[in-house]
């Protein structure tokens, strides 16, 4: 059990650490942003104090601007926070829904899907038993690639559905060489790990991924 367990977060590791970078570099760039913004506000104050008259709008603009990105830094924050309960045991409970918006948070955070719009639907709530940490590497991988493959200005919806013994994540507008090469490399681990279901249709450009209400804790590492 050891093993498998170790095996596990060894493959997540460089995930962990790729999505912390993300984070980090998202809260500096909200930081940097809200520094500019002060320093502006010092200099309006530095030519009143010379005799130049404040305009109360241009203030309340810049006020304005710090809130929102101090609004900005803490759904950050959260999405962090959240992240990182995702290690906190190797098994355990997932709201599937604030997983996959959390995911989807952090993966607008990437370069390369800054430009992509995702349409979430808001899901009913629904737990299920898994890996919480490789749901959220499942998760982050699928809809990353899938912004990131489809080019700039493009949309991708993603939607949520409760079926019989499990839930349905489908993402469209994916590209057919990502969701080709996803389904061929990566999606194997995580259908041995999480008895997750991934298929694509290339011609609909549409990723299916159903996962069951629970999976049953591994005694060994076979298939992984």
């Amino acid at each position: 059990m050891q093993d498998y367990e170790d095996n596990i977060f060894a493959r997540g590791l460089t995930f962990f650490g790729r999505t912390n970078r993300l984070i980090s570099h998202e809260l500096k760039n909200v930081l940097a942003i809200i520094f500019e913004t002060t320093s502006l506000l010092d200099e309006l104050v530095e030519l009143s104090e010379e005799g130049t008259r404040l305009e109360p709008g241009k203030l309340r603009s810049l006020a304005r601007s710090i809130l929102e990105d101090i609004d900005r830094g803490n759904e950050i924050v959260r999405s962090m926070n959240t992240f990182a309960h995702g290690v906190d045991s190797l098994y355990g409970e997932a709201d599937i829904g604030q997983t996959a918006r959390v995911m989807a948070n952090i993966s607008r955070m990437n370069a390369a899907a800054k430009k992509t719009r995702l349409e979430i639907s808001d899901p009913e709530a629904h737990t299920i038993f898994t890996i919480p940490f490789l749901l959220q590497n499942l998760l982050y991988h699928a809809i990353t690639g899938t912004m990131a493959g489809v080019g700039a200005e493009s949309e991708v919806r993603m939607a949520l559905s409760a079926e019989d013994d499990g839930v349905c994540i489908r993402l469209e507008g994916t590209n057919p060489e990502f969701g080709q090469t996803f389904v061929r490399d990566q999606a194997p681990f995580f259908q041995s790990a999480l008895a997750a279901t991934i298929s694509f249709d290339p011609a609909a450009k549409v990723m299916l991924i159903r996962l069951p209400n629970r999976i049953e804790k591994a005694t060994d590492n076979k298939g992984l």
